[in-house]
């Protein structure tokens, strides 16, 4: 069983099949739920009897192991990082405890926070945010060592997000949106906000999303102008609940995860990935591939369509799977046009035999 996740809500349960013999195996001990995964630490944090619990999950080995109790209130707001790292937020009392979730130890302690900032990719760059009872933004470091203030800002901060490098910070507030450079804490842009409720990043840095529950807009980054408006029918009924929290990719009820970089849509299986261009990786179930048809582009626009079996050799994608969700550039299926001109069966007058020309 290959396990993919990008962290949120830790998988409870998974069916394992080995030559048609299957069994149930559990991620978390029973009468534990998971609560949160820490992805590149293959570790979940689940609530055990009413306290949290550090717990090496059960889907390879013997079974679910418990670690080590986490003596955090029940209440109380969590953020983990990806070096193995939690953060509890007290909102009761204000207190902020950061705690090494291998060691033990106490990273930091504060009673001056008033909130955790959710901000896009902050986990994954073992970064926290908070918001302090004088209503000032910070953005801690947590990767080792002693915790550090990356950026400070005074005034109102409602939204934030971290760009998928990790340089630049754009924040919403005072009805503007500016972006800072986190090495040296200075502002590179700011223009008027536009109405809406979340902003990220685009994956590849180059762009801003903004909008409700789904990107509804493009930003550029570099002074606010608009870069396109996206058509909202694209989600395909997709909610707020449906896409990630960085706004990188949405699950579609097709089956298919449609990422926000270029709106390629994937579909996946054990050992298998398919894009929506016909590409592919691995051996795709018969089914979604006997009633596909594809055309060439000029001069055979007009030739017959042929089936993926003709063009299995050009489709194939190495490492389509990972490139996908890592937001690697995946160029368009092409083939030489000599190897058109065989497969149709014909040539194309004007042409030249042997050409390396290659088409859509």
């Amino acid at each position: 069983v290959d396990l993919f996740f990008t962290g949120g809500t830790g998988l409870a349960q998974a069916e394992l099949c080995v030559d048609g013999q299957c069994a149930a195996s559990h991620a978390v001990p029973e009468g534990c739920e998971g609560v949160i995964g820490v992805a590149r630490k293959q570790l979940l944090i689940a609530r055990c009897d009413g306290e949290y619990a550090l717990v090496e999950p059960g889907l390879r080995g013997p079974g679910p192991q418990v670690l080590r109790r986490l003596p955090f209130a029940a209440d109380a707001q969590l953020r983990v990082g990806a070096s193995g790292w939690v953060a509890v937020f007290d909102a009761s009392r204000g207190e902020l405890l950061v705690v090494d979730l291998h060691r033990g130890d106490e990273l930091l302690r504060r009673d001056d926070v008033r909130k955790l900032m959710p901000v896009p990719l902050a986990g994954e760059q073992d970064r926290l945010a908070v918001i302090a009872v004088d209503d000032r933004f910070e953005l801690l470091e947590l990767d080792g060592g002693s915790p550090a203030v990356l950026l400070e800002l005074d005034g109102a901060v409602e939204l934030a997000a971290l760009s998928p490098a990790g340089d630049r910070l754009a924040v919403r507030g005072g009805g503007r949106v500016t972006t800072y450079e986190l090495a040296t804490a200075a502002s590179l842009a700011s223009w008027p906000a536009p109405p809406f409720a979340y902003l990220a990043w685009r994956q590849d840095g180059a762009a801003l999303l903004v909008g409700d529950d789904l990107p509804a807009q493009v930003l550029d980054p570099r002074d606010g102008s608009r870069l396109a408006d996206i058509d909202t029918k694209i989600y395909a009924g997709a909610g707020a609940d449906d896409i990630d929290e960085s706004w990188r990719w949405v699950n579609l009820d097709t089956g298919h995860f449609l990422r926000t970089l270029d709106f390629r849509k994937l579909r996946f299986g054990f050992g298998w990935s398919r894009l929506d261009t016909g590409q592919f990786d691995g051996e795709p179930p018969t089914e979604l591939l006997v009633t596909e048809r594809f055309r060439l582009a000029a001069p055979f626009a007009e030739a017959p369509p042929l089936g993926h079996e003709a063009l299995a050799g050009w489709l194939a994608t190495p490492g389509l799977f990972v490139d996908f969700f890592s937001g690697q550039a995946i160029a368009p299926p092409t083939i030489p046009e000599v190897e058109a001109k065989r497969l149709l069966g014909a040539l194309v007058a004007g042409g030249v035999d042997g050409r390396a020309d290659e088409l859509p």
